[in-house]
Parts: C-alpha cells; structure tokens; sequence
C-alpha cells in the first residue's frame, strides 16, 4: 500500500492530520516510487554514481572508461566499450529480472540508427501515426511548415474549434521536436492558442502536419568525426508574430557538427530594441551553456575553458561585453547581466556570425522557401555503379531567385563548380563533407558575382587557384578539415570586400598560390 500527503491547495481543513490512500497511478504501477529507491540504491552499490545536474544518469569510470546509464522508469541505455556492458548486465541480472534487447533501434517513439561511425535519430513512424490519426495521409505535403510573414494572434473573431482536438495536435507535434528542430518556432508559436484556439490556428497546424508527411525521413546525425566543441548560436525575433511586443528567443547548442539542445520561447520581457532583444536571448543561452559544460564534466571529464557563442547583431555584443553602457542597458532587468559576469571568468566567449550563417535563425521566425535548398544524397542518389553524382542538373531547373546553397556527401567533380557559379543570385555557398573530390579547383572567370559567405568542408583538395575576380564581394571564408590543402590563394587578398577568413583543423603551410 501506498499513502501520500494531501496536495498543496487541496487540504481538507477538518482531516488535515490525514494522509491520502493511493488507489491508482496515472502513470506507472503505484510501486514506482519504490522502485526508484531501489534502482537508485541497487545501482550505487555497484560504484555507480549519480549525476548531479540530471538526476537520471549515472557513471561508473574505471581507468581506462567511463560507463553511462541513462534511466527511464524501468528502461536503461547503456553507452560503454563492449566489455564493460556485458559485466554491468551479468550484474543486473543478478539483482533483477531483466530483458536485453541488444543494440537501440528505438526507445520512446525515436527510431536509432548506428552505422559506421553514425548514429541517426528520427521519428517517421510516429509521423505517420499522427497522419494516421488525423487522417491527412493521402493529403499533399509542403514544402515549409509555416508561410513567412504569417501572422497569428489572440483575438476573438473567427470560429472557435475544437479545444481538446487543437490540444491534442500541438501534444503529438511536441513530442517530434526531439528530432526535428525544425519545427520548434511553428510549434511553439501554434502551442499559444490552445486555450481558445480559431480555425485560422487549426488551419496553421495542418500545414505543419502536411510538412512533416513530406519531410518524414528527416532527423538527427551524430557523427564519430564531428569533433567535441561546443557551439552554441543565440538569436531572436523583435517585434514578429506577437500581439503583446515580446520576441522570440531561439537558443541552439552544437557538439561538433550536431545540434543537442534548443530553445525556442517567447522573451519574457518586452524589449525596446533589437539590439535588447538579441542580448536577452545571449543571456539565456549563457546559462545553458553553464550547465551544458558542468554537466559534460560530470560525465566523462570533458575540458573546455570556454563556450563559444555566436551572435549577429555588433551591438548586442558590444553591451554584453561593455557594462558600462548605461544609458543603453540601465533599464534592462539585473539577472539578464548575468552574461557579462560569465565572459569576464572566462566562462564563454561571445563572437559576431553573420545572419546567413546564424543557426538558431530556424528557431525564432517562418523563413521562406528558397531561403536555403539542401542538395544531399537524398536529393540526387548516388548512381549505384559509381557511388556518386553524375552532376549537377542544368542551370534553368535551379530555383530562379536562389541565394542560399549547401551540398553535402555529394562526391561532385570540380568541373560542376562552373554551374554553380552561374546561379546569378547566389550569396550564400556551404560546401560540407566531401561536396567535392578531386585535387585541383580552379573557378571559371565570371562566376560567383554575388557570393559573400563561401564554406569549405572536409575535402581532399590540394591547390585551390582562384584570385579577386574569382569571387569579386566575398566577404566570409571558412575552412573545416581541410587538410590536404596546401595553400590559400594569395590572389583573395586582393578582394576588398575580404572581412573574415576562418580555419578549423586546417593546417595550412606558410606559402601561397597564385593564379597566372
């Protein structure tokens, strides 16, 4: 039997001495709190110890590893070299009655996959169950799940839906952003209306859900090679989609090339800037950060003196790292200043990253269609005797206003370059992961007119011959992995637009290379 206090607000005044007897859980089996203890106690005694900042992981290291439980009522995932779990399961054996099932593949609604140094996370089965329900499976997909420039507010014309119904579609919506942030602004934003919700909002929820039926496949990866750096990417939106002055405030957290961790939620506060806005997002993501890096230390040792934590507006950062800008900050709540506190110990460092590379950008606006298209293996698939693309297709069936261009895994000649370089409103050019192969690139003259930001990935490039009228308003370049690469073209330094040039794991020899 099971007994407990009477809740708070809830106390029968004339039996306030008893307890109430408990008859069922909502959740569970009544004994669950037990079990709790008992876990907990069973686990400690095998040298486990609990972490303090998630109450639901434990660690036992020995000299050579580090062994991780995660737990969930009575389910565990145990992340360990081999030798280690199979000892921790004879263990558990030994106390409990307990069902191995092997390698995840799925917990909790999330479909795992881990191949060849990756592990992937999605949710397509869930997906079409929320087709299922809805009965929108055979209705046509979308290309985004909310129309830029939508505006949706609380107001009393329109006719009232469903409230329950509205409910229980923001419910399943919810529980896939753990593998879509993707959905996090559109989401959040619909999630406002649940208490009297309009058709206009219910019509605004179907079109997330027409969204997802097209893009099911989509989700997470986490790569061996993707490096141990946090990143962390803090945005807002001033003025947009509220009825009430306060922005969004979207939060993103990278460890290498994969997202762990976001927030998307309307600011408490009203701003009187954007300047303002951006540097109350700034904040909340320095307290995340805080407990990200407290928490990675916990678990396996990690060691970073600081958290990078990019923001794209100067004078926000400018006040985050000025405290004596009273006239623009004196207003400003104190406990928002807690930023400025945490770059002077060294805690974070604050760098300025231009909005077309500013990720957390998804999380705090609707952003339009062509804004970015994403080529990857799923776009083009690889030709199955060459393990390939072919090329790219002809330049007319690009989108005609495109501006934003990433390409991925794509394995592309560099002569395929030169169409590219013809999209006569490009500006913004991610080439991630072997986008490319081949060991020489030289661009055709008259290309890339308009392009600012140029990224660079892993590649086995080696001489890169390009020089000002190459790229004539390139203003950023970054560099990952590159390290086959043997110089920088000595002719970008005439571009004069040239404002940031970055290398990541790319150790580029003291000479250079020049274009005849």
């Amino acid at each position: 039997e099971v007994y407990v206090t009477q809740p708070e607000g809830f106390v029968q005044q004339r039996n306030s001495r008893k307890v109430y007897k408990l008859i069922k859980a909502l959740y569970g089996l009544r004994q669950a709190p037990r079990w709790n203890v008992k876990l907990d106690q069973t686990l400690k005694s095998l040298d486990f110890k609990r972490c303090n900042l998630e109450q639901a992981v434990y660690t036992r290291r020995s000299k050579t590893s580090t062994l991780i439980v995660g737990v969930y009522v009575d389910d565990l995932i145990i992340t360990a070299p081999r030798k280690e779990i199979d000892v921790f399961k004879s263990q558990m054996k030994e106390k409990f009655e307990m069902s191995d099932l092997g390698l995840l593949a799925y917990y909790l609604g999330i479909e795992v996959t881990q191949t060849g140094g990756e592990i992937t996370i999605k949710q397509t089965g869930y997906i079409n169950k929320i087709l299922k329900e809805t009965s929108m499976t055979d209705i046509n997909d979308t290309k985004i799940p909310m129309d830029p420039g939508t505006k949706l507010v609380k107001a009393e014309d329109g006719n009232t839906v469903d409230a329950t119904y509205y409910r229980s579609l923001i419910g399943s919506l919810k529980y896939l952003l753990h593998t879509r942030p993707d959905l996090s602004y559109s989401v959040g934003l619909l999630s406002r209306f649940m208490q009297d919700p309009k058709d206009h909002h219910l019509k605004a929820v179907k079109q997330v859900i027409r969204y997802i039926k097209g893009t099911k496949e989509h989700g997470i990866i986490y790569k061996k090679e993707g490096g141990c750096k946090i990143t962390s990417y803090s945005d807002s939106s001033y003025g947009i989609n509220t009825d009430q002055g306060k922005g969004t405030t979207g939060i993103l957290f990278y460890f290498g090339e994969s997202p762990i961790t976001r927030c998307t939620q309307k600011q408490p506060t009203m701003a009187l800037s954007s300047c303002e806005s951006k540097f109350l997002a700034a904040t909340g993501a320095a307290c995340q950060a805080l407990w990200l890096k407290r928490l990675l230390s916990e678990l396996d040792g990690w060691k970073e003196e600081r958290i990078t934590l990019k923001v794209d507006n100067i004078s926000a950062i400018a006040l985050v790292r000025n405290p004596v800008f009273h006239g623009r900050s004196k207003h400003i709540d104190i406990r928002y200043h807690f930023i400025q506190e945490c770059v002077e110990n060294g805690h974070i460092n604050v760098e300025h990253v231009s909005e077309e590379l500013q990720r957390a950008d998804i999380l705090t606006k609707a952003l339009p269609r062509l804004k970015e298209t994403e080529v990857n293996d799923d776009t083009f698939p690889h030709p199955p005797s060459e393990g390939k693309l072919r090329g790219l297709p002809p330049l007319y069936k690009f989108p005609p206003h495109l501006n934003k261009l990433t390409l991925s895994d794509t394995l592309l000649d560099w002569k395929h370059m030169s169409t590219i370089g013809m999209l006569p409103y490009l500006e913004v050019l991610k080439l991630k992961v072997y986008a490319f192969k081949g060991p020489k690139w030289e661009p055709l003259d008259d290309g890339f007119r308009l392009l600012k930001v140029f990224q660079l990935g892993k590649t086995d490039l080696k001489e890169w011959m390009a020089s000002a009228h190459h790229f004539p308003r390139l203003e950023h370049i970054v560099l990952e992995q590159c390290t086959d690469l043997l110089a920088i073209p000595h002719g970008l330094v005439d571009v004069s637009a040239l404002q940031t040039m970055k290398l990541y794991h790319t150790p580029i020899c003291y000479k250079v290379c020049s274009v005849n």
